[in-house]
């Protein structure tokens, strides 16, 4: 166990030590400012960055549709869910492509075991994945929040705190949906080397998952497992709001990081030379 924690403590300090790291979590941000959205009359559509620049006082204060619980209800979909999990991919790629090449994996794995080599990177990936995706939408957030307050006036106590809530909510299903990313890229890391075809798998195999959770026989799994499976899950547009639904997304995720793993524990150990 300690041996893992040391591993972890070390994989996620080179992950987000790295200034490459601050500059994808900023790339995050402008991705939510550059999301288009429906406005009031239902025609026009305009991204955040253009209703923070080029809208009045009065234009913004009439729009109820770039209110802050609005916006961030609406942000995470269309391109933000195709190119956010290849920013994951690249934060990752010190650590599952640097240190692979330079030799400084294997002497990880020697020193700590693989058991505790492979447990202690995957979380520190999933973790990193997280972090990079939620620090960067909370960031989107704080500034909208800020700049919303500024034109239409500091809103009631009560209304801040249930929009506070909200977004705090939807954090937590963008980190889930950005350690997801990091999850897959992890996986195939043991199989593939190649830094271009590691930032392109997450996105693929979340379509993938969507898909298979909208076409896959509803009830049956219900009645039978009591889970049901909602396409939503493997994206970033759901909140944590229900207890249930949040309890069975993070079932599924745990199940699929068990095996992940698994797999690349089994992968490992039939490896020589540390694994490599």
């Amino acid at each position: 166990m300690k041996k893992g924690w040391n591993v972890f403590r070390v994989q996620a300090e080179k992950i987000m030590g790295n200034f490459s790291f601050v500059l994808l979590v900023l790339t995050v941000t402008a991705m939510c400012f550059l999301i288009p959205v429906m406005l009031d009359d239902g025609r026009t559509m305009i991204h955040c960055l253009s209703a923070l620049f080029s809208m009045t006082k009065e234009e913004f204060r009439m729009q109820e549709s770039l209110r802050v619980a609005s916006v961030i209800s609406r942000i995470t979909v269309g391109y933000f869910v195709m190119f956010t999990p290849m920013l994951v991919s690249l934060s990752l790629l010190p650590v599952l492509c640097g240190e692979r090449e330079s030799g400084v994996y294997r002497l990880m794995l020697a020193r700590s075991g693989k058991k505790a080599g492979v447990a202690g990177t995957f979380l520190a990936c999933a973790f990193c994945g997280g972090f990079l995706m939620a620090a960067g939408y909370l960031l989107f957030a704080v500034i909208w929040g800020i700049h919303s307050a500024a034109l239409s006036g500091v809103p009631e106590v009560r209304s801040v705190m249930k929009t506070s809530v909200f977004v705090l909510k939807k954090t937590a299903g963008v980190f889930t949906f950005g350690m997801m990313s990091a999850m897959w890229t992890y996986l195939v890391s043991v199989f593939v080397k190649n830094r271009y075809l590691l930032v392109g798998i997450p996105y693929i195999a979340l379509w993938f998952l969507q898909r298979i959770a909208a076409n896959i026989q509803w009830e049956s799994m219900e009645k039978w497992f009591g889970l049901r499976l909602y396409s939503r899950m493997f994206g970033a547009t759901y909140v944590f709001v229900d207890l249930k639904y949040t309890i069975q997304t993070l079932e599924i995720y745990s199940v699929i990081g068990f095996f992940i793993v698994l797999l690349h524990g089994a992968v490992m150990k039939r490896r020589t030379d540390c694994g490599m």
